[in-house]
């Protein structure tokens, strides 16, 4: 078995190979010096690449020799190097050896395809030839970085006995090729994505996947286009502003930065981000400076009235009458804290700008003041354990299994780094879909990995710690990002706005959830075209609203 943590290509191992594996082409030396046309280049490979493809479909993949012979294509006469025939006979190296010797971006498999054994070749070139390929080295192993010193974490977090990769050494991230690693699962959650409104999907498991893929691509990418250029530019913003809160609430509370970010994200599951916000500095304020208040009969009063059920005697009768730097237990902080806030603190919070700013209070349609609830009380655990114990072995271990609640902490701990985290909740399933979903839609639960009654429930690896359809979502949100020249999080953050400005949460009643339903099931009956199908949602909907910050 290859070494967890080199990661050796399998694809220089024949035994390796998938099954559907196609043998390229025979080797066929090109007499030195030998020069050939763009005309004939791009066709030749073309077809070299139908022909890899073939055999990459399934999950096979090109060898170095598939590799040289793509580049003996690229550049004339490449073939009569000595140095390029050691490359590809002699040289058993892993994909990603072979790219950082020779000097090329490991990351880019369109280039790597035209230059990998052909240094040297016009960047231009390279690109245009490894388009012709078909993307037939996208699954070339990338090396596994580590997270030393890194405040960021692991975005998938394997927990089986014979799980082969370490979340808390290497950096693992929910992606579609994890997915794909497991075909079993990839073939069911394939299935369960095929179920939806929104697309007819056809071929193979492989083929559907890339279909539902791309659909949710480029419905991000429209979504993202309808945006005003200077609504994409704070929108794009939110991270940096998240990153910058968690800075300051760190200072004002003399805890780590580390801390903040893990609070705003064990709290965040279903939760509005200005509430978000609100409830964790609630959090921070109640423990770091309210901890020697003492219970009281206002709070006694509040805890009949909103805990005054048989469950709930216990843990009242174990926190009565003390301080909150009194009782050990954190399950038990966790409803004092809540008790007390709901007693004392005020049930109002502020409208949050993309830059990090606090604007005025929030308000609802009808111009009363919104109110901040909360989620569970061990979600008020998490958060309290968090900042009781900053260190990256407990944080980690507080933001549990869950992809969304992972990656958010990753995205605003270090919103410009290269991990590539993208945030998928429920807005960021709804703008893939571009339907009015909520948090209890099928859709949004398949991805969270959470049950959905009656419906075909997506398979979880724990062997991989892929969990739900994510990965599938987290795939067309790096794609769509790429295409723009944006990171993966700011294509989630214009495009989020831009859901929620299109359908806000007043619009998200049954009758127009299903009118924007039998919409897509139109397009997916071919009755009408995507484009179609989109102006018809928009119109409906009555176009897309500023975000609160900008009205």
């Amino acid at each position: 078995m290859a070494d967890r943590k080199t990661r050796t290509d399998p694809y220089i191992v024949p035994a390796l190979r998938g099954k559907d594996y196609v043998e390229p082409p025979p080797l066929t030396p090109m007499p030195q010096g030998q020069t050939t046309e763009p005309d004939v280049v791009l066709p030749a490979a073309k077809a070299l690449g139908k022909k890899i493809a073939g055999g990459l479909a399934s999950g096979a993949g090109g060898s170095v020799m598939d590799m040289a012979q793509m580049a003996m294509l690229a550049q004339p006469g490449a073939i009569g190097s000595p140095t390029i025939r050691e490359a590809a006979e002699n040289v058993p190296l892993t994909s990603t050896d072979l790219a950082t010797k020779l000097g090329v971006n490991p990351d880019d498999p369109a280039v790597i395809a035209a230059q990998a054994m052909a240094p040297g070749i016009p960047a231009a070139k390279a690109k245009m030839l490894g388009l012709a390929l078909a993307g037939s080295l996208k699954n070339v192993a990338k090396p596994v970085q580590k997270i030393g010193d890194l405040k960021i974490v692991s975005t998938r977090f394997p927990t089986a006995v014979k799980a082969t990769e370490d979340p808390v050494e290497d950096l693992l991230i929910v992606d579609l090729e994890t997915m794909q690693k497991d075909p079993v699962q990839f073939k069911h959650n394939v299935k369960v994505v095929e179920a939806y409104p929104n697309l007819k999907l056809k071929g193979t498991p492989a083929k559907k996947g890339e279909q539902f893929v791309e659909h949710v691509k480029d419905n991000l990418l429209y979504l993202h286009d309808q945006v005003p250029d200077a609504t994409r530019q704070r929108s794009k913003l939110w991270y940096d502003g998240a990153n910058k809160i968690a800075e300051d609430f760190g200072k004002k509370y003399e805890i780590p930065k580390e801390s903040a970010a893990g609070v705003f994200a064990v709290l965040s599951p279903q939760m509005d981000w200005f509430k978000n916000v609100s409830l964790g500095e609630r959090v921070m304020e109640i423990v770091i400076r309210r901890g020697d208040e003492r219970w009281d009969d206002a709070m006694e009063a509040m805890a009949q009235d909103k805990l005054g059920k048989p469950q709930y005697a216990k843990t009242l009768d174990r926190i009565r009458g003390k301080t909150l730097n009194e009782i050990e237990n954190a399950s038990d902080k966790a409803v004092w804290l809540r008790v007390y806030d709901e007693t004392y603190m005020p049930r109002n919070h502020r409208v949050v700008t993309p830059e990090g700013e606090f604007a005025d209070v929030r308000l609802t349609s009808k111009g009363e003041e919104a109110g901040t609830g909360w989620g569970s009380f061990r979600e008020i655990e998490k958060a309290i354990r968090v900042i009781e114990d900053p260190s990256m072995a407990n944080i980690t271990q507080r933001l549990g299994n869950q992809h969304k609640v992972r990656n958010f902490y990753n995205n605003i701990i270090d919103p410009n780094g290269a991990h590539e985290s993208v945030t998928i909740d429920t807005h960021a399933v709804a703008a893939g879909l571009m339907r009015p979903l909520s948090g209890k839609s099928m859709e949004v639960s398949h991805n969270l990995a959470t049950s959905s009654p009656g419906t075909l429930n997506p398979k979880n690896s724990s062997v991989t710690g892929i969990q739900g359809t994510y990965a599938m979502f987290a795939e067309a949100y790096r794609r769509a990002a790429k295409e723009r020249g944006i990171l993966p999080r700011e294509m989630q953050s214009i495009t989020w706005e831009a859901i929620r400005g299109l359908y806000p949460a007043g619009y998200k009643n049954p009758t127009n959830q299903k009118i924007i339903q039998d919409i897509w099931l139109q397009h997916k009956k071919g009755k009408l075209t995507l484009d179609e199908a989109r102006q018809q949602a928009i119109d409906h909907a009555g176009g897309i609203d500023a975000p609160e910050w900008e009205r």
